[in-house]
């Protein structure tokens, strides 16, 4: 698909995704990457947690990220420390720096994720279902090879792309 072609991408059109639980639970919603509508520079997407789900404390060596808070109510790690957030709130997730997020309210946490470049969509598309498909747990290995062969890494966890070692988090 070509990316000089401006497009507008209709909910009902955006490719929805169930994650593959029980940690990764959720949905993601992959609204504009180089697949989709040929974005050469980043990938975009939005993400519902339900109550008590999370995005695992993790980072991105090579990419930076945006994540705008749609509704709901949850807590960011953001580098050393979580820090609540609600509607309206954005995080800026420079290169190579630790983040996760949790849902600590009683409704869905909904998000916007922007990455650039692109990369975090493939990771997406690797851990989750089309919508209505069965989803079928990962195991943590099965998720780490996916997501370390997508370019993120996760603390106390041995990274295969850092043969042997373990990531710690910055600061440590």
């Amino acid at each position: 698909m070509s990316g000089d072609r401006a497009r507008l991408i209709r909910a009902a059109d955006a490719e929805r995704r169930e994650l593959r639980g029980p940690s990764r639970s959720g949905t993601v919603t992959i609204l504009s990457d180089p697949e989709t509508t040929g974005a050469s520079s980043y990938a975009c997407g939005a993400q519902q947690l339900p109550p008590g789900a999370q995005i695992p404390i993790h980072r991105h060596p090579d990419q930076e990220e945006a994540l705008l808070f749609q509704g709901g109510r949850g807590e960011a790690f953001l580098g050393h420390d979580w820090q609540p957030v609600s509607t309206g709130d954005t995080l800026h997730i420079p290169a190579g720096v630790w983040h996760g997020v949790r849902n600590v309210g009683e409704e869905a946490l909904s998000l916007t994720w922007l990455i650039s470049p692109p990369g975090l969509e493939r990771m997406f598309r690797a851990i989750s279902v089309a919508e209505g498909e069965p989803a079928l747990p990962l195991s943590d290995t099965e998720f780490l090879e996916i997501a370390t062969a997508c370019g993120l890494e996760y603390p106390d966890l041995p990274n295969p792309t850092r043969a042997g070692s373990k990531t710690r988090r910055q600061g440590d």
